[in-house]
């Protein structure tokens, strides 16, 4: 019989967690969004850049309270997954090859593990959905993470318009509403990020 060291099975895990810090606008490539993802130190970010569609998505996924009047995608699936009993249990950004990152979305199943090579955006989508934990290899944040400054906003995109703080909490709810459905993501950022200053996220 074969003896294994008590600790020889104990990999160490070297991912960094990652946190979502917001959405903006991105300028090129043109009618696309950046994805802006912090370390929980605070110290680095990485912008991802993605399609309008999956910015709506996790504009959605990232106020809890809004519904849109039909299921997107992401939603469907999420629908499914709980169907079959199916838990996302975490989400890493694995590579950056040649400016496109790339993902891994792990999922279990009654103690059964599937590894599923993805888009960030719609990992990221999905995760969200049932707040799975982020991370990225040690060597995606090398490539990709940016130092941010104490002063400085979350991107270098221009600024969202301002939410006005005096505006009643169920009118921001409703202009939060609005601004999905329209599509503005960025105030729809930036009447997410009031309401959560509230606490009424």
């Amino acid at each position: 019989m074969r003896i294994v060291p008590m600790f020889a099975s104990l990999a160490v895990d070297t991912r960094v967690p990652l946190v979502v810090k917001g959405l903006t606008y991105s300028e090129r490539p043109s009618g696309s969004y950046a994805l802006v993802l912090g370390t929980e130190d605070g110290l680095l970010r990485i912008p991802v850049v993605i399609g309008a569609f999956e910015a709506q998505s996790i504009a959605i996924a990232l106020d809890r309270m809004a519904h849109p009047p039909r299921p997107m995608t992401h939603d469907l699936f999420q629908t499914m997954l709980a169907a079959f009993h199916v838990q996302i249990r975490e989400v890493t950004l694995t590579a950056l090859e040649e400016g496109i990152f790339r993902a891994t979305l792990v999922c279990e199943q009654e103690g059964h593990e599937w590894r599923f090579d993805a888009r960030p955006s719609d990992a990221i989508a999905m995760a969200l959905r049932q707040q799975a934990p982020l991370f990225a290899t040690q060597e995606v944040v090398r490539s990709a993470g940016e130092q941010m400054d104490n002063g400085a906003s979350e991107t270098s995109a221009p600024a969202a318009p301002a939410i006005h703080s005096e505006q009643p909490t169920d009118q921001l709810h409703k202009d939060l509403q609005e601004a999905l459905t329209n599509e503005d993501y960025e105030r729809a950022a930036s009447l997410r990020d009031e309401l959560q200053r509230r606490g009424a996220l």
